[in-house]
């Protein structure tokens, strides 16, 4: 009897813990480019982080916030085209995705 009390404590911990932690699976980004423009999508468990914090490193760092519906669009107006890179960071879990922008003619 005590033997399965600790399993089912055990279990239960467990089963809380996962309920609680986002995994880094659980947050997406989606990056769509076209030209000198980018749309990024960002979701935890697919709905939409809204004004949540992302970090686009390109020829310069910028910390902006996603809009109330995750997105955010971002525009390459620089004489160069550059490999960009978003980040975003939940609890310590830091997805990031890279995306090519042509530069604006």
């Amino acid at each position: 009897m005590k033997y399965i009390a600790t399993a089912m404590t055990a279990a239960a911990l467990s089963m809380s813990f996962n309920a609680s932690a986002a995994n880094p699976s659980d947050i997406a980004i989606q990056v769509s480019s076209n030209a000198n423009q980018a749309k990024v999508q960002v979701t935890e468990a697919g709905h939409p982080l809204k004004n949540y914090p992302i970090t686009v490193e390109g020829l310069h760092t910028e910390h902006l916030k996603t809009a109330n519906d995750g997105s955010l669009t971002i525009y390459n107006h620089s004489s160069h085209s550059q490999t960009v890179k978003f980040i975003v960071d939940k609890d310590g879990q830091t997805v990031t995705k890279q995306r090519f922008m042509a530069h604006q003619s």
